[in-house]
């Protein structure tokens, strides 16, 4: 046997060092974890779309009624909430049975570039709509379906 005691100064300060390596493993696991889903957000392709009516009247005399039922418009706006630019290739609207395009890449035309909105950027379409919108609204039950 030795005639030294053992060190349990020594001994004590292995062990928490041992102890604030694996916790530092650990740590490292999950914030590697962590900072990948965040890093795969960044890149996902999120859109904001915003589908609207309005009509427009040919007569502004209220006494009056208007001698051409009003002007139907159709409108959708979409902006890049992601933080990569989006291209758009084709955006589609439907309402009840009607169905409008208000954007169509060409993918033959090949000078056409595809519009491309930048990260935070609005892109504003117009149509004018067939038929009356609040009929098209009832039939749909209150929704409208916008493919981009």
């Amino acid at each position: 046997m030795s005639k030294n005691p053992p060190d349990w100064w020594a001994r004590a300060f292995g062990i928490l060092g041992i102890l604030i390596g694996l916790g530092g493993l650990v740590s490292t696991f999950f914030n590697n974890r962590w900072q990948r889903q965040v890093y795969e957000k960044s890149l996902e392709e999120r859109i904001f779309v915003q589908l609207g009516g309005s009509y427009k009247f040919s007569s502004l005399v209220p006494a009056k009624e208007p001698e051409k039922p009003p002007k139907v418009e159709l409108g959708v706006e979409i902006v890049n909430l992601g933080l990569q630019p989006m291209y758009l290739k084709n955006i589609i609207a439907e309402v009840g049975d009607h169905r409008a395009t208000f954007y169509e890449h060409d993918t033959l035309d090949t000078t056409e570039p595809m519009r491309r909105l930048e990260p935070g950027e609005a892109a504003n379409y117009k149509i004018d709509w067939p038929g009356s919108l609040t009929e098209d609204i009832d039939k749909a039950r209150g929704r409208g379906i916008v493919e981009v």
